[in-house]
Parts: structure tokens; C-alpha cells; sequence
């Protein structure tokens, strides 16, 4: 590292999460020292990001950030903060660095987070726009292995070097500039296409999507709209405890009576209650609260760090399912955790595009003086599991409010759990999940084996209404589970239901149609539609009427009965025949009704706000069923879309910082 000494603000922890911060004393340190304290995670954030505008300024040499980027186990943290350094001057002579943390980001070989691999890719189009044609030499000299090496860690690929340098060449020939933002998810991901046809031996470069995905054809962007956000109040029931002591007594009393087994049978119960309600004043988990994800299999996850920096306990996670941030232990702070999965983490979009900063953002500027922070503690693709288990964290960790977002997972995931596991005591697993005794005798006697691979035929799995109640039931259960640690905390909730794009969301059929007559109607609608609407639409209701639901002749009436009511401006009715679709066919990311019935029931239960994403992205939609520009896919908001969610929520948001701090928000 080069020469010279860096001078850096005293920033203490709580200046990094107020408004009105005045700039302290500086002190100096030498770039070598400051390069040992950045791979020892060190520096506080704000300290990182005065680093960062300093060397913005004065940079180091080019070739040390090139070696530090380089340098296996990087925190996160100091690649983002390098990475920030070369986009304030970005040159060709970055490509190869800058192309291969998307790629190992992309592909998983180092933390696959946005911060990284969408941070790369924006300073390579960057670069790409000012020095047209520099990256026509790294398309064939560089980013083949690259691919390669990718591919074999992710996919266990073994694809030959010649045929990725090929598609790669053809690529960039073909498509230029533009062919390197379609790597962008909002663009395409096309560098998953460049894999898939190396692989299968194909020269041809993939061709450019015609339209943006998760964009209907000539479709407006929706207005924002400021949903009502429905309060509750909590409703009182025993708890375990209070049922087993009130049992017992009442057992000890009645032992004399003639109704003896009946006695016994409610002086065992009372026994199991008593004992599952101490435990869980001692605070003893569930089974369910340390298996993040899927309780029922041997998997864990856990993102969180713990370090200290001068005697002060931080909490740092590293990116990938979770976001790459950094949490202080501290009780001058307010703070509000985010749960969910994929949505709520911000997929693919950088940190501070994501709902979650732009509403820390936003209340700094309003609450100058009070140090507040918002953390994203959403998990990619987990279930309500780790719902409960990062609720339970961000709790222990000193959250003064929660929101949730979160309902997508539930019923694909167990309908994917379906194929790798026997399902044949799924509800005894799901209740016993729940389970504080249970949870404690699995610690003392651990097991050994994990769960048994299902070998049940395809045609023999169960019913998708027996998945959804499943994944209903644990859904429910979890979520119970962590709300009533909240009331019991004194913890305010949001809980938001969330939506998808309705035009782009998947939907498979689960069977086929063997009824005749409704094969009949469904094509005789087709017919009719053109030259006689009503006919048609009575055509299709009773397709839909006598068809099996989840047929391919379902689905197919739903769909067109849906586009029928968005063209007459029906569009809350649309969307209702859409989630039809979605609550009878296999789908990967759809919200079942199950689900987003429970969520209500549980505001309603446990005093929670609610609020509808629909009514966000949906309320002043043209057809009532697309909303381009909000999504970048058929599940996840894009950047303007998390925009629409921080601004409706800031509402909210600003009560509970208002009631907590006792103080009004700066005008």
C-alpha cells in the first residue's frame, strides 16, 4: 500500500445513525495500519464511509486495491468499500477485478450479495458507456475461465473453456454495451443463458428479451397510493403456564370424583403445559427457533458474527441470504428490524435501495438528533421459521419495533419439501416444532440421522390443499409464536401481506381435465370471445364450475375469465380470479389465501398493524393486474418499488419512533 498518512473523523457509534451530525477532530493513520484495521472489521461504518470519500479524493495505488480485492476471506464490508473507491474513477484497466467479483459473487464462490455482484456490474457499465469497446477483450481473454469456474462451483458444470469463449465473443459482437446490462436481474440475467447454452453445446448467443421482464406491453407505471394501514387491538388469551397451573389445581380438587381417567388424562395435559410454560419464561427455544429455515430437516443457518470494537459488542453478517450490515449493540439507539425473505431483503438490488434503508433514511432526516437504525434481517428463501428465528435475534438484539413482509415461501416450500422427504407425520413434525420440551429433549439426546428421503411416487404425493394447510399451520404457528413475544416485550408490529406481479407469476397446472364438458366450455369461450364478451364469460364460469380445480382447463378458463374482468375495469375482481389460479395450481413464489388469511387473523389476535402491498402497487394500476416499473420480476419490487413500500410505510414508522422517543418529527 502506498505511502502517507489518512485522516479520519473520531466518530463515536451513535454518529452514525443521526441527521444532524457535526463533524469531530480527525485522526491519522498510515494506509498500512488502516488496511489491518479494515480486514480486522475495525472501523465503525461511519468511520468506512469517510474512509471511503477520503481515498475518493486521494486514492491508493490502483494495482494495492486490485491485491486487497484479491485477498481470500475479504470481509464485505472492505469490498464494497473498494469497490465504492474505483466507481468515483472508474478505468478500463478495473475490468478484470471489477468481472470477477460479479461473477464469484453471481455464482457463489465469495458472498453472493447485490452489494457485491450489482455494485461490480454497475461500475463495469459504467465504464463500458465512457470507454466504448473496452470490454470486447475481457468477453474472450478473461471472462470464459471466469464463467467456468462459476458454473462448476454453483452447477457443477464441467463446461470446456473454447465453448463459453465462443458464446461469449458471439455475445458481445452481437449485443455490445446493451448485451452487458442484460446481465442486470432487471434486465434479463442473461449471463445465465451464456451458461445454459455452453452447456448444452450451442454457439448461438442468447438473444435480448424483447421486453423488460416483469413488464406488460404498453403498460403505464402505477401512481403511488398511501394504503390504510388497519390497526388492532390485542386480544388477551392464557398463557401455557397459567393453563397447566389452573389444571393441576383444578385435577387435585376433582381426584375424588368418579370421572377419574378424565381426571387423570387433564392431570397429564396439565403436567406437559406446566412444564412447556416454565420453559418458555426461562426463555428455552423451540425446535422451531434454532432450525431457521426447515425445522423438520438437519439445517441451520446462522448469519450473525459476533466481534467487538473497543468494548462494544457488534453483531456483522457477511451477505449472501441475509444483507451484509453491521449492527451495534446499543440501547440509545432506536431501532426497527425488518423480517421476511427475498422481497424484504431486496433481492438483487443494492443495500440502499432496499425499503428498509430508504426508512432509516427518512427518519434520520426527520428525528435529526435521535440515533436510529433500520435493519434488513430478511432471509432469502426461508420460511416462517426463520421468520421466527430472526425475530427472535433482532428482539435479543434490541429491537424496538418490527415490520414483516413476508407470505410468499410457505406452500412452494413445503410443496419442494414433498419431494426429498416423507411427509407421512408432517403434523405431528409441525406441532412438535412448537415445542419447548420437545426442543430440549432433542438437545440432550441428539440424533444422528437426518430425515428420510422420500421415495414416494410423483402421482403419489399429497394434495396441494394438504401442503397448503400444512404450510398454513406452521406458518400460523410460527408467527403466533413470535408475535406473542412481542406483546409479551411490548414490541409494536407491521405486518405487511405481500403481493406479486399478477401477469408474471408462475402457475403450473397440477392435473389433467377429465371432465369433457369442461374442455367443451373452455373452448367454446375461446371462440366466443371475439364476437360475443357475455357468452363467453358465461362459457367460461361454467368451465370453471364443473372442471377439476388445478386442471390445465381450470387454469386456462381462470386465467382468460381474469383478463376479461381487467378489460371491463374489474380489477379487484381480476386479481381475485388471478389468486384463484395461484391457490389451486403449483406456483414457486405465489401467496396462498391460507396465508394471507392467517396474517389477518393474527393482526386481529395479536394487535398488529396490517397493511396490503396490493393496495401499494395495484390501487391506481390501468388494468388492476400489471405494475410495470415496480417489479423486476413476477415476485420482486425494483428499486421504485421499494420506494412505494418505504413511503407507505413511513406513516407507521413515524408513530412509533414519535411514541417511543416522546418527541414530534422536525417539520
Amino acid at each position: 500500500m502506498s505511502s502517507g498518512d489518512i485522516h479520519i473523523p473520531k466518530w463515536s457509534v451513535l454518529d452514525g445513525y443521526i441527521g444532524n451530525r457535526h463533524t469531530p477532530t480527525s485522526y491519522s493513520v498510515s494506509n498500512e495500519d488502516m488496511i489491518s484495521l479494515l480486514q480486522r472489521q475495525a472501523l465503525l461504518p461511519i468511520s468506512q464511509k469517510s474512509l471511503s470519500q477520503f481515498w475518493c479524493t486521494s486514492p491508493p495505488l490502483r494495482e494495492d486495491i486490485y491485491q486487497i480485492l484479491n485477498t481470500d476471506n475479504l470481509p464485505t464490508s472492505v469490498h464494497v468499500l473498494l469497490l465504492d473507491v474505483l466507481a468515483c474513477n472508474p478505468k478500463p484497466k478495473d475490468l478484470p477485478v471489477l468481472w470477477q467479483t460479479f461473477v464469484y459473487s453471481r455464482f457463489g464462490v465469495i458472498s453472493e450479495d447485490p452489494d457485491l455482484f450489482t455494485r461490480s456490474l454497475q461500475i463495469i457499465i459504467q465504464i463500458e458507456e465512457k470507454y466504448p469497446q473496452s470490454n470486447k477483450e475481457i468477453f474472450t481473454s478473461i471472462l470464459p475461465s471466469l464463467f467456468a469456474t462459476g458454473a462448476q462451483k454453483r452447477d457443477s458444470l464441467n463446461i470446456p473453456i473454447h465453448l463459453l469463449n465462443q458464446n461469449l465473443s458471439n455475445y458481445y459482437n452481437k449485443h455490445g454495451s446493451i448485451g452487458i446490462e442484460a446481465f442486470l436481474s432487471e434486465k434479463g440475467s442473461l449471463f445465465q443463458d451464456i451458461i445454459t447454452y455452453s452447456a448444452r453445446g450451442d454457439s448461438n448467443p442468447p438473444n435480448l428479451p424483447q421486453h423488460m421482464p416483469g413488464q406488460y406491453q404498453n403498460s403505464p407505471i402505477p401512481k403511488f397510493h398511501q394504503p390504510t394501514i388497519q390497526t388492532y387491538e390485542h386480544v388477551w388469551s392464557p398463557s401455557l403456564l397459567f393453563i397447566g397451573l389452573f389444571g393441576l389445581v383444578l385435577s387435585l380438587f376433582s381426584f375424588r370424583t368418579q370421572y377419574k381417567r378424565l381426571i387423570a388424562l387433564i392431570f397429564g395435559f396439565s403436567i406437559l403445559c406446566t412444564i412447556e410454560g416454565s420453559l418458555e419464561i426461562l426463555s428455552r427455544p423451540t425446535y422451531a427457533q434454532i432450525r431457521p429455515l426447515f425445522s423438520f430437516i438437519n439445517f441451520s443457518f446462522d448469519p450473525y458474527e459476533e466481534i467487538y470494537r473497543e468494548d462494544q459488542k457488534w453483531w456483522i453478517s457477511q451477505g449472501g441470504p441475509t444483507r451484509w450490515q453491521e449492527i451495534p449493540e446499543h440501547e440509545d439507539i432506536f431501532r426497527i428490524a425488518v423480517l421476511g425473505a427475498s422481497s424484504a431483503h431486496a433481492s438483487n438490488l443494492l443495500q440502499n435501495e432496499g425499503f428498509a434503508f430508504l426508512l432509516e433514511q427518512q427518519l434520520q432526516s426527520e428525528f435529526g438528533n435521535t440515533p436510529i437504525q433500520v435493519v434488513n434481517m430478511a432471509i432469502g428463501g426461508t420460511i416462517s421459521n426463520g421468520i421466527l428465528s430472526s425475530g427472535n435475534q433482532a428482539i435479543e438484539m434490541g429491537a424496538d419495533a418490527i415490520i414483516i413482509y413476508y407470505g410468499h415461501n410457505e406452500v412452494a416450500q413445503f410443496q419442494q419439501l414433498t419431494r426429498f422427504q416423507k411427509m407421512d407425520a408432517m403434523t405431528t413434525q409441525i406441532y412438535f416444532s412448537q415445542s419447548r420440551i420437545y426442543a430440549w429433549l432433542y438437545s440432550i439426546l441428539p440424533q444422528t440421522q437426518s430425515s428420510p428421503q422420500n421415495t414416494t411416487p410423483i402421482n403419489e404425493l399429497p394434495e396441494l390443499p394438504q401442503i397448503a394447510t400444512w404450510a398454513a399451520m406452521n406458518h400460523h404457528q410460527n408467527l403466533g409464536q413470535l408475535l406473542e413475544k412481542c406483546v409479551q416485550s411490548n414490541i409494536p408490529v407491521l405486518q405487511i401481506v405481500p403481493t406479486y406481479n399478477f401477469r408474471f407469476a408462475p402457475f403450473e397446472a397440477n392435473k389433467k381435465e377429465s371432465n369433457v364438458k369442461a374442455i367443451q366450455a373452455l373452448e367454446q369461450a375461446k371462440e366466443l370471445r371475439p364476437i360475443n364478451l357475455i357468452a363467453a364469460q358465461k362459457k367460461l364460469l361454467e368451465s370453471i364450475a364443473i372442471s377439476q380445480k388445478g386442471s390445465e382447463t381450470f387454469v386456462q378458463a381462470q386465467q382468460i375469465y381474469a383478463e376479461i374482468l381487467s378489460d371491463q375495469g374489474q380489477h379487484e375482481k381480476s386479481r381475485i380470479a388471478y389468486q384463484h389460479i395461484f391457490d389451486h395450481s403449483f406456483g414457486i413464489t405465489t401467496i396462498h389465501t391460507e396465508i394471507k388469511n392467517n396474517i389477518q387473523n393474527l393482526a386481529a389476535k395479536y394487535g398488529t398493524g396490517l397493511m396490503y402491498a396490493e393496495d401499494i402497487f395495484y390501487h391506481d394500476s390501468s388494468d388492476g393486474i400489471s405494475a410495470n416499473g415496480l417489479f423486476w420480476d413476477e415476485l420482486h419490487p425494483n428499486s421504485l418499488g421499494h420506494q412505494y413500500l418505504a413511503k407507505a410505510i413511513i406513516p407507521w414508522a413515524r408513530e412509533q419512533t414519535s411514541n417511543f422517543l416522546d418527541t414530534s418529527p422536525s417539520p
